[in-house]
C-alpha cells in the first residue's frame, strides 16, 4: 500500500496542497468554490500526462473565480491544462501564481 501511495505523490500532494488553500482561507467555506476546485482536481487527475506532472504544484481559486496555477514557468503543460479546464463552471478565468493573466492562445508564426 505504501508503494502505491508513493507512486501517487504528485496527485496526493496536488489535491492536499489545493484543498487545504481553500479551507484554511479566513471566513466561511463555500460549498460552490470547492466544487469548481474538486471538479479542477479530477479533471487533472483524469488526465495522465497532467496528473503525473511534478511542474503542477497547486490550484486555487482568487476572489474572482480566477484558476490560479501554481506551476514550474518552463512548464510546458500549461495550455494543455488550460484547454481541458476552460468549460469548468464557475471558472471567469486564469492566472499564475503571481496573479498575472495567463492566455490560452499559442502563438504561432506562419511558414
Amino acid at each position: 500500500m505504501v508503494r502505491r501511495l508513493w507512486g501517487h505523490r504528485t496527485e496526493i500532494t496536488r489535491w492536499g496542497r489545493s484543498l487545504w488553500s481553500e479551507i484554511a482561507t479566513p471566513g466561511k467555506v463555500d460549498p460552490q468554490r470547492l466544487r469548481i476546485i474538486g471538479t479542477v482536481l479530477w479533471r487533472i487527475t483524469s488526465d495522465p500526462q497532467l496528473s503525473k506532472a511534478p511542474e503542477l504544484r497547486r490550484v486555487a481559486l482568487d476572489a474572482d473565480n480566477r484558476l490560479s496555477i501554481d506551476a514550474a514557468a518552463q512548464w510546458f503543460g500549461r495550455h494543455r491544462l488550460i484547454a481541458a479546464l476552460s468549460d469548468v463552471d464557475g471558472i471567469t478565468g486564469f492566472v499564475d501564481g503571481g496573479g498575472r493573466p495567463i492566455s490560452d492562445v499559442i502563438d504561432v508564426e506562419p511558414k
